[in-house]
């Protein structure tokens, strides 16, 4: 029972990582997965950013999007195109 979750670009260099594993008893939402990298990583607090897009099993998602065992919750920073 596990979600993945992803860091991307800037975050990616943020968190030391391009990935995670998250053990799903620890979230029913996406705020709780925020809540664990704020608490056991002292660079967690930038997923809670307002400016970080959220991806929850590949469509946009919010704070507060439900998760379930095997989803993959994607953490990234803003876009811009040219």
């Amino acid at each position: 029972m596990a979600l993945q979750i992803r860091f991307f670009a800037a975050l990616r260099d943020e968190m030391g990582r391009a990935e995670d594993v998250l053990d799903a008893a620890l979230a029913d939402k996406v705020t709780d997965i925020i809540a664990h990298f704020k608490s056991a990583d002292e660079k967690g607090w930038v997923l809670a950013e307002p400016f970080v897009r959220i991806i929850v099993n590949g469509t946009v998602a919010t704070p507060q999007t439900p998760v379930t065992d095997g989803d993959e919750i994607a953490f990234c920073p803003p876009f811009s195109g040219g």
